[in-house]
Protein backbone atom coordinates (compact mmCIF):
# COMPACT_ATOMS: atom_id res chain seq x y z
CA UNK A 1 0.00 0.00 0.00
CA UNK A 2 2.94 2.38 0.61
CA UNK A 3 4.57 1.68 -2.76
CA UNK A 4 4.49 4.21 -5.57
CA UNK A 5 5.84 1.58 -7.99
CA UNK A 6 4.46 -1.87 -7.06
CA UNK A 7 6.77 -4.86 -7.26
CA UNK A 8 6.00 -6.89 -10.37
CA UNK A 9 4.37 -10.30 -10.20
CA UNK A 10 7.21 -11.77 -12.29
CA UNK A 11 9.77 -10.60 -9.72
CA UNK A 12 7.81 -12.05 -6.82
CA UNK A 13 7.21 -15.34 -8.63
CA UNK A 14 10.92 -15.72 -9.34
CA UNK A 15 11.75 -15.22 -5.64
CA UNK A 16 9.01 -17.59 -4.52
CA UNK A 17 10.17 -20.37 -6.84
CA UNK A 18 13.84 -20.00 -5.86
CA UNK A 19 13.06 -20.04 -2.14
CA UNK A 20 10.11 -22.46 -2.19
CA UNK A 21 8.11 -19.89 -0.22
CA UNK A 22 5.06 -17.75 -0.95
CA UNK A 23 5.94 -14.80 1.29
CA UNK A 24 8.36 -12.08 0.14
CA UNK A 25 9.97 -11.49 3.53
CA UNK A 26 10.45 -15.21 4.14
CA UNK A 27 11.76 -15.69 0.60
CA UNK A 28 14.42 -13.03 1.10
CA UNK A 29 15.46 -14.54 4.44
CA UNK A 30 15.82 -18.00 2.89
CA UNK A 31 17.81 -16.69 -0.08
CA UNK A 32 20.10 -14.68 2.23
CA UNK A 33 21.09 -17.98 3.86
CA UNK A 34 21.42 -19.77 0.50
CA UNK A 35 23.72 -17.04 -0.81
CA UNK A 36 26.24 -17.55 2.00
CA UNK A 37 27.98 -20.39 0.12
CA UNK A 38 29.86 -20.35 -3.19
CA UNK A 39 27.54 -22.97 -4.65
CA UNK A 40 24.47 -21.09 -3.43
CA UNK A 41 25.63 -17.83 -5.00
CA UNK A 42 26.36 -19.59 -8.29
CA UNK A 43 22.97 -21.29 -8.34
CA UNK A 44 21.13 -18.03 -7.58
CA UNK A 45 23.13 -16.29 -10.31
CA UNK A 46 21.85 -18.85 -12.82
CA UNK A 47 18.28 -18.19 -11.63
CA UNK A 48 18.67 -14.41 -12.17
CA UNK A 49 17.87 -13.59 -8.57
CA UNK A 50 20.04 -10.47 -8.46
CA UNK A 51 18.02 -8.58 -11.12
CA UNK A 52 14.84 -9.46 -9.23
CA UNK A 53 16.24 -8.07 -5.97
CA UNK A 54 17.36 -4.88 -7.71
CA UNK A 55 13.79 -4.51 -9.01
CA UNK A 56 12.53 -4.69 -5.44
CA UNK A 57 15.02 -2.06 -4.28
CA UNK A 58 14.08 0.20 -7.18
CA UNK A 59 10.38 -0.15 -6.33
CA UNK A 60 11.07 0.83 -2.72
CA UNK A 61 13.54 3.64 -3.39
CA UNK A 62 10.99 6.46 -3.54
CA UNK A 63 8.50 4.98 -1.11
CA UNK A 64 7.82 6.95 2.06
CA UNK A 65 9.99 6.12 5.08
CA UNK A 66 7.86 3.33 6.38
CA UNK A 67 9.00 0.60 8.79
CA UNK A 68 8.03 -2.18 6.39
CA UNK A 69 9.81 -0.39 3.55
CA UNK A 70 13.08 -0.24 5.49
CA UNK A 71 12.76 -3.85 6.64
CA UNK A 72 12.36 -5.17 3.08
CA UNK A 73 15.17 -2.91 1.86
CA UNK A 74 17.43 -4.22 4.63
CA UNK A 75 16.73 -7.83 3.66
CA UNK A 76 17.29 -6.95 0.00
CA UNK A 77 20.64 -5.31 0.76
CA UNK A 78 21.75 -8.30 2.84
CA UNK A 79 20.89 -10.59 -0.06
CA UNK A 80 22.68 -8.38 -2.59
CA UNK A 81 25.71 -8.24 -0.29
CA UNK A 82 25.85 -12.05 -0.10
CA UNK A 83 25.19 -12.52 -3.82
CA UNK A 84 28.11 -10.20 -4.68
CA UNK A 85 30.58 -11.78 -2.24
CA UNK A 86 33.16 -13.01 -4.74
CA UNK A 87 30.69 -14.21 -7.38
CA UNK A 88 31.75 -12.61 -10.68
CA UNK A 89 28.47 -13.29 -12.48
CA UNK A 90 26.51 -11.42 -9.83
CA UNK A 91 29.06 -8.61 -9.54
CA UNK A 92 28.97 -8.07 -13.30
CA UNK A 93 25.19 -8.28 -13.44
CA UNK A 94 24.96 -5.70 -10.64
CA UNK A 95 27.13 -3.32 -12.66
CA UNK A 96 25.30 -3.89 -15.96
CA UNK A 97 21.89 -3.29 -14.34
CA UNK A 98 23.02 0.04 -12.83
CA UNK A 99 22.88 -1.43 -9.35
CA UNK A 100 25.42 1.08 -8.04
CA UNK A 101 23.09 3.99 -8.80
CA UNK A 102 20.07 2.11 -7.40
CA UNK A 103 21.77 1.37 -4.07
CA UNK A 104 23.37 4.83 -3.85
CA UNK A 105 19.98 6.45 -4.33
CA UNK A 106 18.78 4.75 -1.14
CA UNK A 107 21.97 5.67 0.72
CA UNK A 108 21.68 9.33 -0.25
CA UNK A 109 18.05 9.38 0.83
CA UNK A 110 18.95 7.93 4.23
CA UNK A 111 21.92 10.27 4.71
CA UNK A 112 19.65 13.27 4.03
CA UNK A 113 16.81 12.14 6.30
CA UNK A 114 16.25 13.39 9.83
CA UNK A 115 16.29 9.85 11.20
CA UNK A 116 18.57 7.69 9.05
CA UNK A 117 18.48 3.92 9.39
CA UNK A 118 22.13 3.20 10.17
CA UNK A 119 21.72 -0.55 9.69
CA UNK A 120 20.28 -0.02 6.22
CA UNK A 121 23.17 2.28 5.30
CA UNK A 122 25.69 -0.24 6.66
CA UNK A 123 24.30 -3.08 4.55
CA UNK A 124 24.09 -0.87 1.46
CA UNK A 125 27.75 0.07 1.86
CA UNK A 126 28.63 -3.60 2.32
CA UNK A 127 26.97 -4.28 -1.04
CA UNK A 128 29.13 -1.62 -2.70
CA UNK A 129 32.27 -2.90 -0.95
CA UNK A 130 31.72 -6.42 -2.29
CA UNK A 131 30.97 -5.10 -5.77
CA UNK A 132 34.06 -2.86 -5.80
CA UNK A 133 36.27 -5.86 -5.05
CA UNK A 134 35.47 -7.16 -8.56
CA UNK A 135 37.90 -4.79 -10.28
CA UNK A 136 38.62 -1.37 -11.74
CA UNK A 137 35.41 -1.03 -13.75
CA UNK A 138 33.30 -1.74 -10.70
CA UNK A 139 35.41 0.56 -8.52
CA UNK A 140 35.05 3.34 -11.06
CA UNK A 141 31.26 3.05 -11.02
CA UNK A 142 31.16 3.31 -7.21
CA UNK A 143 33.69 6.15 -7.12
CA UNK A 144 31.90 8.23 -9.75
CA UNK A 145 28.57 7.78 -7.96
CA UNK A 146 29.74 8.78 -4.48
CA UNK A 147 32.83 10.96 -4.76
CA UNK A 148 33.01 13.34 -3.06
CA UNK A 149 29.63 14.63 -1.90
CA UNK A 150 28.25 11.14 -1.31
CA UNK A 151 31.25 10.14 0.79
CA UNK A 152 30.93 13.34 2.84
CA UNK A 153 27.21 12.90 3.54
CA UNK A 154 27.69 9.26 4.55
CA UNK A 155 30.74 10.04 6.70
CA UNK A 156 28.72 12.71 8.51
CA UNK A 157 26.35 10.06 9.83
CA UNK A 158 29.01 9.75 12.47
CA UNK A 159 28.54 6.14 13.59
CA UNK A 160 31.11 3.35 13.60
CA UNK A 161 28.36 1.08 12.27
CA UNK A 162 28.41 2.98 8.97
CA UNK A 163 31.99 4.27 9.08
CA UNK A 164 33.63 0.82 8.88
CA UNK A 165 32.04 -0.28 5.56
CA UNK A 166 32.44 3.27 4.18
CA UNK A 167 36.19 3.03 4.85
CA UNK A 168 36.21 -0.37 3.13
CA UNK A 169 34.57 1.11 0.03
CA UNK A 170 37.00 4.05 -0.07
CA UNK A 171 40.06 1.87 0.56
CA UNK A 172 39.08 -0.65 -2.13
CA UNK A 173 38.46 2.08 -4.69
CA UNK A 174 41.70 3.95 -3.92
CA UNK A 175 43.96 0.91 -3.60
CA UNK A 176 46.28 1.05 -6.59
CA UNK A 177 44.73 4.28 -7.85
CA UNK A 178 46.98 7.19 -6.74
CA UNK A 179 44.88 9.80 -8.57
CA UNK A 180 41.80 9.01 -6.51
CA UNK A 181 43.83 8.91 -3.31
CA UNK A 182 45.27 12.31 -4.22
CA UNK A 183 41.75 13.67 -4.60
CA UNK A 184 40.87 12.45 -1.12
CA UNK A 185 43.99 14.24 0.13
CA UNK A 186 42.91 17.49 -1.51
CA UNK A 187 41.17 20.35 0.25
CA UNK A 188 37.71 18.97 -0.66
CA UNK A 189 38.62 15.42 0.28
CA UNK A 190 39.72 16.39 3.76
CA UNK A 191 36.07 16.83 4.73
CA UNK A 192 35.63 13.09 4.22
CA UNK A 193 38.79 12.21 6.13
CA UNK A 194 37.97 14.57 9.00
CA UNK A 195 34.51 13.03 9.52
CA UNK A 196 35.95 9.52 9.45
CA UNK A 197 38.67 10.39 11.98
CA UNK A 198 36.12 12.13 14.20
CA UNK A 199 33.91 9.02 14.20
CA UNK A 200 36.80 6.60 14.71
CA UNK A 201 38.09 8.55 17.72
CA UNK A 202 34.71 9.00 19.39
CA UNK A 203 33.64 7.27 22.63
Amino acid sequence: AFLEHPISEDTLQLLFEASNSSNMEKSLEILIQNAKSDSGRLELASKKILPAVLNIVHSLTHASHHHQRNHILSLSFKLLRNLCAGEAANQDSFLELNGVAVVCSVLRSEAASSGPDHGLVRWGLQVLANVSLAGKQHQCAVWEELCLDGFVSLARLGTKETCDPLCMVIYTCCDGNPEWFKRLSSEDGWFVMAEIVRTASSG
